[in-house]
């Protein structure tokens, strides 16, 4: 039985020596990267600790997970294109609970890869012993494999649906999972119809929920799946209901509809669960990874785009309107006097009045615009297809919105007012990313420094002020 061991990729081992320290007595392996080629296999399952200022050309492409090191914190913010096993970063000097978490994260993993390992070795022995089981344990080999190659959900359901058709009558297949007790993250997998067949099925996948956890449902997430049949009304009675367990626990349910409610024999019925745990340990790998994804898009605080998610926005945008040759937008706001808000309220107060200035700002813009906190106080708002005109009044109602909101701290109210920079141009075939930023944060500075409380544009001299 493989265990979990440990490989460092950087030049110098000196790097590693607090993390080292700090793990518990397993193998490790250590590269330099130029003797590292991310095709090594290893007798344990490998996290990778890979130094970001000299990493290898390739990553690590087999099982293991991978965490990024680096002195540098602005590096995991250039980082464009993450492996598929990347796990999280750890910046040094390393703190010891970031490390401690990443790594009961990664013993997770390692416990999921376990029970797939284990469930492959028990299926390879059923087939040796029972001839006639042969089809069906070539069936869940063939759907353990299909469903692992992949880590986005609807192709993993797609995937159910073909291959459930081998031993059913299989129409269409939904689910629902909820692994959180006080049910904060529900997914609902739901296919795509007419809004009586979509109601129906959500109707019935809450009530599953609400029957293996004997809670109500508030929140949830839908999911769409592709779906060639009819727009029908859900029939209930044509469903096979396949609980997920892990850790003794239900966590989820495969909604499987078939043509006529088929009376199942025990062998396959036990297939069937096999092929369902199989497939719901699938999606709980990619619903995973969608939420590390989210983690690194996001900022923590307000629920916003970070700025690596801007910066990869804006260089699309400005590809997407140099070939349209229309006017891309850009505001940047700041919080005018958040430091004395800080000295006066402390840090709680601070982060709520960051918090609701978001919403605002989210609120009051269109789908098609994206926010994003830029850092510290400030905020960046891209706005496809806007003139300088019409972002510069969207700024005015932003901006009035904030001053004439109150921002409670216990019995009293605190007044917020914000600075905002303007600015919107046509981008020729090589304008750089940094022209508009840099258009914006002038006239910001304008702003900041006539007074604040403004909108200033990058295109007039002087900024004005806005009644109140």
């Amino acid at each position: 039985m493989p265990e979990l061991g440990f490989v460092f990729v950087g030049k110098q081992r000196k790097l590693f020596e607090d993390i080292d320290k700090l793990l518990p007595e397993r193998p490790r392996r250590w590269f330099t990267p130029d003797r590292f080629s991310g095709e090594e296999t290893f007798s344990f399952w490998p996290l990778y600790f890979i130094d970001l200022e000299s990493a290898p050309l390739n990553f690590p492409k087999e099982q293991g997970q991978v965490i990024f090191v680096s002195k540098n914190r602005q590096l995991f913010g250039e980082l464009e294109n993450l492996p598929e096993n990347f796990l999280g970063f750890l910046s040094l000097p390393v703190e010891k609970n970031n490390l401690f978490s990443l790594f009961h994260k990664a013993q997770e993993l390692f416990a999921t890869y376990l029970d797939i390992l284990n469930m492959t070795r028990e299926i390879s022995l059923e087939r040796e012993i029972l001839a006639r089981k042969n089809a069906l344990l070539s069936f869940l080999n063939r759907i353990l494999t299909r469903s692992t190659e992949t880590l986005e959900l609807e192709k993993i359901f797609k995937i159910a649906r073909e291959e459930l058709k081998q031993v059913l009558e299989v129409k269409e297949i939904g689910g629902v999972f909820w692994w959180q007790e006080d049910l904060s993250s529900i997914q609902c997998f739901i296919p795509q119809g007419n809004a009586e067949k979509v109601f129906s099925w959500q109707e019935y996948l809450l009530e599953v929920v609400k029957r293996f956890t004997k809670k109500e449902v508030r929140e949830f997430q839908l999911n769409w799946l592709a779906s060639e049949e009819e727009q029908e009304k859900l029939q209930r009675e044509n469903i096979i209901l396949v609980p997920l367990k892990h850790a003794q626990k239900v966590y989820g349910c495969m909604a499987i509809l078939t043509l006529a409610g088929e009376s199942l024999g025990k062998d396959q019925f036990q297939v069937l669960q096999s092929a369902c745990t199989h497939l719901g340990l699938a999606i709980r790998n990619a619903l995973r990874f969608e939420e590390v994804k989210l983690r690194a898009d996001h900022d923590g605080l307000t629920g916003l785009y970070n700025r690596r998610h801007f910066d990869q926005a804006l260089r699309l945008e400005l590809k997407r309107h140099q070939r349209s040759g229309r006017n891309l937008g850009l505001l940047l706001l700041d919080v005018d006097f958040f430091k004395s808000i800080n000295d006066t309220y402390g840090h709680l107060v601070g982060d709520m009045v960051l918090k609701k200035i978001a919403q605002i700002v989210q609120q009051s813009v269109r789908e098609t615009d994206l926010v994003a906190r830029y850092g510290g106080e400030e905020f960046v708002i891209l706005l496809p297809e806007t003139p300088e005109e019409r972002a510069w009044i969207l700024a005015q109602r932003i901006r009035k919105k904030i001053e004439k909101s109150y921002f409670s701290s216990g019995k009293k109210k605190i007044r917020v007012t914000v600075s905002i920079g303007v600015t919107s141009l046509r981008p020729e075939p090589f304008t750089p990313a940094e022209e508009l930023i840099a258009r914006a944060d002038q006239a910001l500075y304008l702003a900041k420094n006539s007074g604040r409380n403004m909108v200033c544009t990058s295109s007039e001299i002087e900024c004005r002020k806005l009644p109140n």
